[in-house]
């Protein structure tokens, strides 16, 4: 039906901007903890 439809399709967008979201923290996150790790490593030696 119809209403299936437009749920599905609310869905998707919603699931889309979610993974969205994610994949801009995870990089944000990688980027920082390979900054930390520089910084680490660097200390160290």
């Amino acid at each position: 039906s119809l209403e299936i439809e437009i749920v599905a399709l609310a869905f998707s967008k919603l699931t889309m901007a979610e993974g969205l979201k994610l994949t801009i923290f995870t990089y944000k996150w990688g980027k920082c903890v390979k900054l930390v790790g520089k910084y680490l490593l660097e200390s160290l030696i």
